[in-house]
């Protein structure tokens, strides 16, 4: 994509977003290519699989059957996902959200005998899209702000994302309830 226009002294330069059903793939350290989207997306970081600068949501779905055992707490442990925040869906209805330790969240009042629909939303934030992307630290910033986006000692030509997505088994986890011996 090329674009071109006449700078005059006292134009702001802005920054400029692409929209649309494509992927994106990184060819260089500063060179990246427009692709088809993929179907379905691995486990793993969703960055390195064509959504680096995304920062949205992805649903992450599947199918578990189950039988039910009576006096037991089923808790769905989401520790493996990096993300700002998980919410979990559990045949259809909202589980809640799970956006701290111990990332866990209880599904038993939403679970069934039998096949069992469970979706793990991740939930990324704006760091992707508005940065800062060039700051050597990587992610490891204490916090962001105005600083860290002018840090001249600190810039690297680098691409610096923050990876989100699902990088191991999302748990089911069953509880023996308290009140039994």
């Amino acid at each position: 994509v090329n674009l071109r226009c006449n700078y005059q002294w006292d134009t702001e330069i802005e920054e400029i977003y692409l929209v649309g059903s494509f992927a994106v793939q990184r060819q260089e350290k500063q060179r990246f290519q427009l692709l088809p989207e993929p179907k379905t997306l691995r486990t793993g970081d969703w960055g390195s699989q064509g959504y680096p600068f995304y920062s949205g949501n992805m649903l992450y779905e599947a199918e578990v059957e189950l039988r039910m055992q009576q006096g037991r707490t089923y808790l769905l442990d989401v520790s493996k996902v990096k993300s700002s925040l998980c919410r979990v869906i559990v045949n259809g209805e909202e589980a809640g959200i799970v956006a701290w330790c111990p990332w866990r969240i209880d599904i038993t009042r939403l679970l069934k005998d039998g096949r069992n629909s469970v979706a793990v939303e991740v939930v990324s934030t704006l760091r992707n899209t508005m940065g800062p992307l060039h700051h050597k630290a990587k992610d490891d910033l204490a916090w962001v702000g105005p600083e860290q986006f002018v840090d001249e000692a600190n810039w690297t030509d680098e691409y610096n994302f923050v990876p989100y997505g699902i990088f191991g088994d999302v748990e089911l986890v069953v509880c023996r309830n308290a009140e039994e011996k």
